[in-house]
């Protein structure tokens, strides 16, 4: 890594992580509810999530919401007075289809938004500087404050005989940062 290379050093690393869920199942409707907290020396994070997913038309199509929203505590190892804060808000909407005895299909869309210090508290950008006996010195990178991506999916799994499957599956995804990836999947399973 270059951070590495830069200005890291090598460390240890303890996470403790507690969670809880419990699921509703009413009829062809399951009701889900999540927590889950995790700690280490220099990042806590909080997060609570709700989904929702509603089986009909025979039991060919299950269309799923879900929301989540998280609470990080971004510190930095060696620094006491670094804290800083960061939110995300995670939006689903996804639609499983069968539309043969072999053949699922699904659609997925999710949209984030996150809020607060964005970036790695140990990453620092090197620059030229005169001033200095050494030639250059080093400033924390600038991040922007705020931060929305989205994500379309499409799947598939066609069931073959003898106990095997092909499945694959195209991603786009976007951000207000002006990355763009798009993912292509193709397998078999036997």
């Amino acid at each position: 890594s270059i951070d590495v290379v830069t200005t890291a050093s090598p460390y240890t690393e303890n996470r403790v992580e507690n969670s809880l869920a419990v699921d509703f199942l009413n009829d062809k409707t399951v009701m889900s509810l999540g927590f889950a907290n995790s700690k280490e020396s220099d990042f806590e994070a909080t997060t609570y999530n709700i989904n929702i997913s509603q089986s009909m038309l025979g039991d060919l199509t299950t269309l799923s919401l879900g929301y989540a929203v998280g609470d990080n505590t971004i510190r930095r190892n060696g620094d006491t007075n670094f804290e800083e804060y960061a939110d995300t808000r995670n939006y689903r909407l996804s639609l499983t289809q069968v539309v043969s005895k072999d053949l699922l299909m699904a659609f997925a869309l999710e949209t984030m938004t996150d809020q607060g210090f964005l970036n790695n508290p140990y990453r620092s950008v090197r620059y030229l500087d005169n001033t200095v006996p050494r030639g250059y010195s080093y400033q924390a990178e600038v991040y922007p404050n705020t931060r929305t991506s989205n994500a379309v999916a499409i799947r598939g799994r066609y069931y073959l005989p003898q106990r095997a499957a092909l499945h694959g599956g195209y991603r786009f995804f976007t951000d207000t940062w002006g990355i763009g990836a798009n993912t292509y999947e193709i397998g078999y399973t036997q």
